[in-house]
């Protein structure tokens, strides 16, 4: 306890507890401004969509563009998206492969692929 009391005797003891509170409360503030309103700009995502099965993989095409709230666009190529999205057009490619349905039913599992910017 004696060494506890020592330690509080310095000036530099308090300025550093001031700091610190300091950077909790200012991160605190604008980590907590910085979300204010994300999901009311959510329909403003752009996501390009790739489907290269044309099995299962149609019926996610048509309920992700009939479902989702954000502006959905098919491509053919996975480059071109990726193109678009390193233009600043896209947000994201999601891409369906070629053996999506067939792993599916093989092996009950399967990968989506997503590109984020």
């Amino acid at each position: 306890m004696k060494t506890l009391k020592n330690f509080f005797k310095f000036p530099p003891t308090f300025i550093g507890i001031a700091t610190a509170f300091a950077f909790l409360l200012i991160f605190f503030c604008v980590w907590m401004t910085a979300y204010d309103g994300v999901t009311d700009r959510i329909n403003k995502l752009k996501i390009g969509l790739v489907n290269e099965d044309n099995d299962i993989g149609a019926n996610i095409e048509k309920n992700l563009k009939e479902n989702l709230p954000f502006k959905v666009k098919s491509y053919s190529s996975v480059t071109h998206a990726k193109e678009d999205m390193n233009n600043r057009n896209l947000d994201m490619v999601i891409q369906i492969p070629a053996n999506f349905s067939s792993l599916l039913k093989e092996k009950n599992t399967t990968e989506i692929n997503y590109f984020i910017n």
